[in-house]
C-alpha cells in the first residue's frame, strides 16, 4: 500500500466516523422555565396535539427538537421522551423544518449533505384546576 493510498483511506475512515456521529438521529429539549418538576416514568402517557391545542389551561414549560432522520415513528418518540424528562403532559407540534445543507470535499470529488428534517414541538405541563373552597359555617343567630 503506497503513502498515498494510506492517506485516502485514513481520510475517508475520518469523515465516514465524523458522518456517522454528525448525522446520527437526535432529539433534545430545552427548559423555558425556572421551575423543575419531576421527571415522569417511561411509560407514562403524553398527550400530543398537532393541529389543535388542548382545552385544558397549560404552561409552556420547554422546547423539543427531534430529527426525522429515522423516520417519523422514531421522531414522534423521540419527542415524548424528551417530554417526559421535563415532567410534561403533553406536546404540542409547531413546524417541521428542513436543516441547511452542507457540502464535504473528499479528494477530488464533494459529497452533499441534504439536511434532515426537524420536528419541533414545545412541552406543556396542565395547570392544576383550582381546589375548590372550603364551604365556612355560618352560625345563625335565634
Amino acid at each position: 500500500m503506497t503513502r498515498k493510498s494510506l492517506w485516502v483511506l485514513s481520510v475517508i475512515f475520518a469523515l465516514t466516523c465524523f458522518l456517522f456521529i454528525a448525522c446520527s438521529g437526535t432529539t433534545s429539549s430545552t427548559r423555558l422555565i425556572d421551575k423543575q418538576f419531576r421527571p415522569k416514568p417511561q411509560n407514562a402517557p403524553i398527550d400530543l396535539y398537532f393541529a389543535n391545542r388542548p382545552d385544558k389551561k397549560y404552561i409552556e414549560i420547554g422546547l423539543i427538537s427531534s430529527s426525522l432522520e429515522f423516520g417519523e415513528k422514531k421522531a414522534i418518540e423521540g419527542v415524548k421522551f424528551e417530554a417526559r424528562k421535563l415532567g410534561a403532559d403533553g406536546a404540542i407540534f409547531l413546524t417541521l423544518q428542513q436543516s441547511s445543507s452542507v457540502a464535504y470535499q473528499v479528494g477530488d470529488f464533494y459529497w452533499i449533505d441534504e439536511g434532515v428534517f426537524i420536528l419541533k414541538a414545545v412541552a406543556i405541563k396542565y395547570e392544576q384546576e383550582a381546589s375548590p373552597q372550603k364551604k365556612r359555617k355560618v352560625k345563625r343567630k335565634g
